[in-house]
This record gives structure tokens, sequence and C-alpha cells, in this order.
């Protein structure tokens, strides 16, 4: 039974496009801004193509967290070594290659075929002398199949093959190609705040329900991970659902803490296509909060939604250490002021009465 600990949904009205009689050209042009925006702020979810390799030493090497659609079709009848034993009954009789760079210790490889069932084995070390640490089959129905590899213990930046094979005589179409690394609060991806948001595209493809502490739900919310460094005492985290996904958003202090930092409670307010929105006060400089992503009703959504994590610049008043001269009259010519946070000054006051006019040579 799945258990849901968020705020109730409400509506909420987006409006997008400007519209008004009165200046009918400046709306147009504000509308093709935006919409050039949306091109462009969107523009990392698109696909990927890739050409599957023939052998080990061709695998191309795939990028994580983005999906490939536009995949060769497996058509090489020589299986090269290493040789495998059966998998779940399977033997392959032809096979493509791929490999990735893990950006963290874990990576899970979601395959799917338009036409066959694929077989996936993992491998570590240099081609000729690979050593298999996982396989894959889980189905041996006959047609389009979607086939999961999970690896784990992975090395930063090291180098690892993935073996898409075929147990039958037959070319095998490859619509997709997905390798989630953020499956895991330990492995969380790592974003930067900045003052105005800067998407990152999220996905949940291929995430499983780990069930960890500190989890919004006890369920099935097959979620993913994000972390982020304060940089100031308040941020917000924003989360924008595309349709069909219903984002609910939560941040914690730690892995494997039920403790969230003031604001960071799981929330869904929207529905799908929704944005959520999370403002954490009282944090620590310094310190890394995690957060958990997820949709509402367990989908695995490849390019599901963007999140970016923003905070404010605090205003730091300006500040005066000496003046020279130190004494004279209200109509002295030229009083020269030294302290600090002097830019962006927009008036001097001295007793009370405003200069005639003033120049901030520095901000000090």
């Amino acid at each position: 039974m799945k258990k849901h600990y968020f705020q109730s949904k409400q509506a909420i009205k987006n409006e997008m496009f400007f519209t008004g009689k009165k200046n009918k050209t400046s709306n147009i042009i504000r509308n093709l801004v935006w919409l050039l925006y949306i091109v462009i702020g969107f523009s990392n979810t698109l696909s990927y193509s890739q050409t599957i390799g023939a052998n080990c030493a061709s695998a191309p090497i795939l990028l994580v967290n983005t999906q490939y659609t536009a995949l060769t079709i497996i058509t090489d009848a020589t299986v090269n070594d290493p040789t495998e034993a059966a998998c779940n009954t399977q033997t392959i009789a032809r096979d493509g290659w791929i490999k990735f760079v893990a950006v963290g210790t874990q990576a899970i490889v979601t395959v799917t075929s338009t036409d066959r069932n694929p077989i996936l084995y993992g491998y570590t070390g240099a081609c000729g002398t690979l050593s298999t640490i996982c396989t894959n089959v889980f189905t041996t129905a006959t047609g389009a199949q979607t086939e999961t590899l999970t690896f784990t213990g992975l090395i930063s930046g090291n180098t690892y093959y993935v073996r898409i094979g075929n147990a039958t005589a037959n070319n095998m179409t490859i619509s997709s190609l997905f390798i989630l690394s953020n499956d895991r609060c330990s492995t969380a991806i790592t974003l930067t705040s900045n003052t105005s948001c800067v998407n990152t595209t999220g996905s949940t493809l291929g995430a499983t329900d780990n069930n960890e502490t500190g989890d919004c739900t006890d369920g099935t919310e097959n979620a993913v991970w994000y972390q982020f460094q304060a940089v100031a005492t308040t941020h917000v985290v924003t989360v924008d659902g595309i349709a069909g996904f219903n984002p609910v958003l939560g941040v914690t202090n730690n892995c494997g803490s039920t403790i969230s930092p003031i604001g960071g409670a799981c929330i869904n307010i929207t529905g799908d296509d929704g944005i959520e929105t999370r403002t954490l006060t009282g944090l620590s400089i310094g310190a890394f909060y995690r957060i958990q992503v997820y949709d509402y009703n367990s989908d695995s959504t490849a390019n599901g939604f963007t999140i970016c994590v923003t905070h404010t610049v605090p205003t730091i008043p300006p500040t005066i250490t000496s003046f020279t001269p130190s004494i004279g009259c209200a109509t002295t010519g030229t009083v020269v002021l030294t302290g600090t946070n002097f830019t962006g000054a927009t008036a001097v006051t001295i007793g009370g009465t405003a200069v005639t006019s003033f120049i901030v040579n520095s901000a000090t």
C-alpha cells in the first residue's frame, strides 16, 4: 500500500503569451522571444542518434542521463568474445556494443527494442580482456521488449561496456537506450545554484523504488536524486514537469535522514505538466542538501522534467569608514567618502541634506 506524505492538490493556471491591443507589435515580439526561449531552454531534451558498434573495439561512448532514440539496427551476426553462457535460457546470436563513462557508483541501463527481446551484458576492463560484471534478460517472450541492466560498485571516470544481444538470427531495432545515474541519494547529481533559473533536464526512466530513509513515500515512487551546496541561507528549488509528468518534490538534509530543512517537506500541489517549488530557509552556507523528484503515478519517463536551484544575492548596505575633509560647511566643494559597498548608490546626504551630485569611483 502506497502512503503519500505531501500537500493536497489544487489547480494552478499559467499564462504564457502576451495579448492586448495597445501595443500589438510589442506583444508579437515578446511572444516570439518567448517561443525562442522555449526552443533554446528545452533543446537539451531532444533525443540523440547513435551508431551501435559491431564489437567491443567499435563501441561508441554514450552520455549518461541522455536518451538515445535514433539508433542503428543491430545486424552483426558475428558474436565476438567474450563468449557468454546462456542467460535465462537465452543465447545470443547477434550483438551490438556501446560504452559509457561512470559518473557515480551506480548506472541503470534501459534498452527497448521494437521487434526483439534484448539480452544485456555489462563489462569492465579493456577490449580483449573484459570481465563480466552483470547480465540481465528478464523475459524470454518474443517481440518488442524492454530490458534493464543495473551496474553497481562503479568507479567514477572509469569506462564500462554494454553488450546488447539478440537470441535469434534476425536484425534487432533499438528504439530507446538510456543510462540513468542518480537512482539513489548517494549517487545524486550535483546542481549549481544561480541567481536565475538554469534548467537541468531530468528523467525517471529506469529509476526504481529503493525505499530509502527520507523518501516522500514508502511505496513505489521510482525517484531520482539531486543535491546542491548552499551559498545563501535561502534557496528555491523549482521542478517543471512535461505533459504527462506529475512532479513530486522533497528536500532532505542528508541521505538516510528524515529531517528536512525549513520549507523542504514533500509537495505535490499541481498535476501533469505542473510546476512544484520549495523555498528553503535557515540553510547552512557550505552544506549540501538532497532533492528527491518523481512522478506521482510512478511513471518512468525520459526527459520528464526540468529542475533548477536559485538564490538571491543579499543586498549589503554601504558603510563609511572616513571622509575628507572631516569638517566644513554645506557649500564645501568636494567631499571624498571612503568605505564599502558604494557600487549602485543612488543618493548621498550630509547632515540630512542631499548633495547636488556625486560620483562613485569604486566600491570602496
